[in-house]
């Protein structure tokens, strides 16, 4: 499914190398990202594909990703998970998201469950840390950012850079907004065995939170 490749690719290319151990943060820190049952993110999503050597292979793909925190289910040796349900272009897939002390996870297989990316909260400029030996996160600054749904003043500029697979990379940043959630999100993906390149870029239109 297309619109799974926004957060689970990396994951696709990181999993044979991540170790078993959660990377856990030893302070337990205020939580600032939204995680009740009826929540709801719908976004603009860009996804452009092309190969280097075809002038005419690029490929884009628009539509509207629904975002909807449906439930919970439990993952094997780690606990009780949120259920987060993806749709886009009337395609279906989940990712389920567990807290352990400060650190949420976000899993894309209950039956195998490694974690595919993670982020420590409270956000702070400059927080590094690795999910593993070859896939790092680092939050590069605070921004403003203006998007479909209006204006945010505070969105945390989250840069993953994931290196596992030897001729290719992936990287991609995350904007958080405190107590909203993922506001925008970009992915840049190449393959040099393959010679492909794939973009990919969804800005927030519109939510509604539960409470």
């Amino acid at each position: 499914m297309r619109f799974i490749f926004l957060i689970v690719v990396g994951a696709l290319i990181i999993s044979s190398c991540q170790s078993e151990n959660n990377p856990i943060s030893p302070n337990l820190k205020e939580e600032e990202f939204p995680m009740a049952i009826g929540s709801i993110w719908e976004y603009n999503v860009t996804d452009t594909t092309y190969y280097y050597f075809f002038t005419d292979s690029m490929k884009t793909n628009d539509g509207i990703l629904q975002v909807s925190i449906v439930g919970s289910t439990f993952l094997e040796n780690r606990g009780k998970a949120i259920v987060w349900q993806y749709k886009f272009l009337n395609n279906l897939d989940s990712l389920y998201v567990l807290k352990s002390g400060d650190t949420t996870f976000f899993y894309s297989d209950k039956r195998n469950p490694t974690p595919t990316f993670s982020l420590i909260f409270p956000l702070e400029v400059k927080q590094r840390w690795q999910l593993s030996n070859c896939s790092e996160y680092e939050v590069l600054d605070k921004e403003i950012l203006y998007l479909p749904f209006g204006l945010f003043r505070n969105a945390f500029n989250i840069s993953g850079n994931n290196s596992c697979e030897g001729e290719a990379s992936f990287m991609e940043n995350y904007y958080i907004e405190p107590n909203v959630g993922i506001i925008k999100y970009k992915s840049y993906y190449q393959n040099f065995h393959y010679s492909i390149k794939r973009k990919i870029e969804w800005n927030l239109k519109s939510y509604s939170l539960a409470r």
